[in-house]
């Protein structure tokens, strides 16, 4: 699934390492600071997501990311995203997280994302730019 994401999105042009995802959600099993969620139809995994508690860089404070989240494309349509997104916000609850930061990284200008994370109570943030290193 990890790889169908990576296609799909805007680092579609570097490469992609399946030992590396392997290795990096491996490392957060028992980690009180990730939390990953799977959700699965008939046995099989169909979307799921991946988040970690992280501090604020000028407080103790803390706030949750997402780092994966994926849907297959023929299950969005219905509410898996947002029973997701809502785990995630109750998992930061529970963490005692002041904020809850998720990015959408499979293009660029879609009103439909914002309307989604909108109407979960999200309010756009932050923009990144990018410039790649050419050696």
């Amino acid at each position: 699934m990890a790889q169908q994401q990576h296609t799909e999105s805007l680092w579609s042009h570097l490469h992609f390492d399946g030992e590396r995802v392997k290795n990096y959600y491996l490392n957060s099993i028992g980690n009180p600071n990730f939390c990953v969620l799977v959700a699965e139809q008939d046995g099989e995994i169909i979307g799921g997501t991946a988040c970690g508690l992280n501090q604020y860089d000028f407080s103790y404070n803390t706030y949750v990311q997402d780092i994966f989240f994926y849907v297959k494309p023929e299950f969005r349509t219905g509410s898996l995203g947002i029973k997701l997104y809502k785990q995630v916000y109750e998992w930061a609850k529970e963490k005692g997280a002041c904020e809850v930061y998720i990015g959408y990284g499979f293009g660029k200008n879609n009103k439909q994302m914002e309307r989604f994370y909108e109407r979960l109570g999200y309010e756009h943030h932050i923009d990144y730019y990018r410039k790649p290193v050419i050696a």
